[in-house]
């Protein structure tokens, strides 16, 4: 049987050796595939990089609260209004 190796690219498979496919030839020796290697330091990157994206997370909880403040007084006057009305809110 013939191993495989993906090179990062799933349409360009190429045989590799018993020792690649064991792990055991160059490399960490770990026995991970190098494509798994290239994804884990990629993943790796990606958790050390802060994100830019704008987000504040202390501003962002802040306008969540007053949210939710303003529709619970939403909610409490229609509950004034429906119960004034004699009707039920739920």
């Amino acid at each position: 049987m013939t191993a495989w190796r993906c090179g990062c690219s799933a349409r360009t498979p190429t045989p590799i050796t018993t020792e690649e496919a064991e792990g055991t030839s160059g490399g960490w020796g770990t026995g991970e595939p190098s494509c798994a290697r290239a994804a884990s330091r990629k993943a790796e990157d990606a958790d050390r990089t802060p994100l830019d994206d704008g987000l504040a997370i202390p501003a962002e909880v802040q306008h969540r609260q007053e949210r939710q403040a303003q529709l619970a007084q939403t909610r409490a006057e229609i509950e004034a209004r429906a119960a004034l009305n004699g009707e039920s809110a739920r």
